[in-house]
């Protein structure tokens, strides 16, 4: 029977409760969502799975409501999380409230905002279980079952990881404070690619210690941009003006605003000649 603690803001299961299962708890937690997105999926929850069903119609007032929000930011967020394969939205008319479902295959959620073959170590190794239970003794499932194997993502890191595995301790301590940064600057997982394209940076003959490469990609997420072109235009500018430690860098930043403070505009990048253009210019005149 009800005990009434609901009505102190106590919770108790007797006064109602919400069947989740534990797969898509564990991929919240570890999703690289928002507060107000992880919001929207447990208002989605208790208004399907807590009353029994897989989903329901839902207004955009409810979701600002429930998530203290305004409604055109949670339709931006509602907005992302479809992107993401996060929820869906199973039927939408204009002129009606659309109905929306979580999407119980987390393997098909977005690579950016989940580590899927992270949330499958996890599982295999009992994160999960009660403290109480000895952890090399809780694994829910056997390693090669916790998750469908036609579901799971190939590891994100395996070129990379492989490439790291064979330098020297000092190198590998420096690859993986790059990758370290830019997962926490850009907000998402380094892709191979882009791991190769900034690390050349390194492995050159005349190459950037990695301290610098970090600060380029500090620099980038400073001016609103999460693209590894970006970070490699800002090397190549402080290849240009001679930058080869961190010292250089503050150079170039003391130059730069000794330059603002005179009023002169910074120095033009070297352009190569326009012979045809030249010619042009000559015969205009010739004539």
């Amino acid at each position: 029977m009800p005990k009434g603690d609901r009505e102190i803001f106590k919770a108790d299961i007797d006064d109602g409760y919400t069947k989740i299962a534990d797969l898509l708890l564990e991929a919240l937690a570890m999703a690289k969502l928002n507060g107000v997105q992880k919001g929207i999926c447990l208002f989605i929850w208790r208004r399907t799975y807590g009353w029994g069903i897989k989903e329901d119609r839902i207004p955009l007032k409810d979701f600002a409501r429930a998530c203290d929000s305004s409604e055109s930011y949670i339709s931006k967020q509602i907005k992302q999380l479809v992107h993401w394969k996060v929820i869906n939205r199973t039927s939408y008319e204009p002129g009606k409230v659309p109905s929306f479902t979580i999407n119980t295959r987390v393997a098909q959620w977005d690579k950016g905002c989940l580590n899927v073959q992270g949330l499958n170590e996890c599982i295999s190794q009992g994160l999960y279980k009660c403290a109480r239970v000895p952890l090399s003794d809780c694994a829910r499932v056997d390693q090669t079952s916790a998750l469908e194997t036609q579901e799971v993502e190939p590891p994100l890191y395996t070129g990379y990881r492989q490439y790291i595995n064979n330098d020297d301790d000092n190198a590998r301590e420096e690859r993986n404070k790059i990758v370290s940064t830019f997962e926490q600057e850009f907000g998402r997982l380094i892709s191979p690619t882009e791991f190769e394209k900034l690390t050349a940076f390194i492995k050159d003959k005349n190459g950037f210690p990695e301290d610098v490469v970090c600060e380029a990609i500090k620099r980038a997420r400073l001016h609103g941009s999460t693209n590894v072109s970006y970070v490699a235009r800002v090397l190549n500018n402080w290849k240009d003006d001679g930058v080869i430690n961190m010292a250089g860098v503050e150079r170039v930043d003391k130059e730069f605003e000794q330059r603002k403070v005179k009023g002169c505009k910074p120095k033009a990048r070297a352009r190569p000649p326009d012979n045809g253009k030249k010619e042009l210019i000559q015969s205009l005149y010739r004539s």
